[in-house]
């Protein structure tokens, strides 16, 4: 396997993560809303774009969210894992993206993409919140309460992942445009 192999997939892929891991840091100093975030649509794109290395494409989020939380710092480990689950599943609607048909309908599944993963990010955390968190009592009522009070949180995961699922899937398009042999390949080699 050629050195340019190798490198591209590595490059692109620390690209990625240097931009989760940038956008996590602004959210975490004020610079930017909470729930503005990159991660969900770098883990859409990864899995769209490492389509054929699965193992690639989660490395993408996986990486992203355990270096940015090496320095935010951790919270309850369940709600940990709800957390970093909720964000390795866009890989998957990413490789549904690369499954469809190129142009229009493949672009119609980007933003479709997004807000599934916002959703379900919206209904896993914050059932996870629930279920294991000190802040709702574990009653109907107090389930609908944590629910009510995320929803402002749920706007701005919802813009920051179609903002940057678009913005990703933007550039790619215009980069393959360019040199239409990208637009055939996807840059990770099979793996079994």
């Amino acid at each position: 396997m050629s050195s340019r192999k190798i490198l591209a997939p590595l490059a692109i892929s620390a690209i990625l993560v240097a931009l989760c891991v940038a956008v996590r840091m602004a959210v975490r100093d004020g610079m930017l809303p909470p729930n503005f975030s990159a991660v969900a649509a770098c883990a859409i794109f990864a899995g769209f774009l490492f389509r054929r290395n699965l193992w690639a494409a989660l490395g993408v989020p996986l990486a992203a969210m355990i270096l940015s939380d090496a320095v935010i710092g951790g919270y309850e480990w369940r709600i940990m894992l709800v957390v970093y689950a909720a964000l390795l599943a866009p890989v998957f609607l990413g490789r549904w993206v690369g499954a469809s048909k190129p142009g229009l309908h493949r672009a119609a599944m980007v933003p479709l993409s997004s807000l599934g993963a916002s959703v379900l990010f919206f209904v896993s955390t914050n059932l996870a919140e629930w279920m294991f968190g000190v802040l709702y009592p574990p009653t109907p009522a107090g389930l609908a309460q944590c629910f009510i009070s995320a929803l402002p949180f749920f706007r701005y995961t919802l813009l920051g992942d179609l903002v940057f699922a678009t913005g990703l899937f933007g550039v790619w398009a215009a980069v393959s445009a360019m040199a239409p042999a990208l637009a055939r390949t996807t840059l990770a080699p099979r793996t079994n």
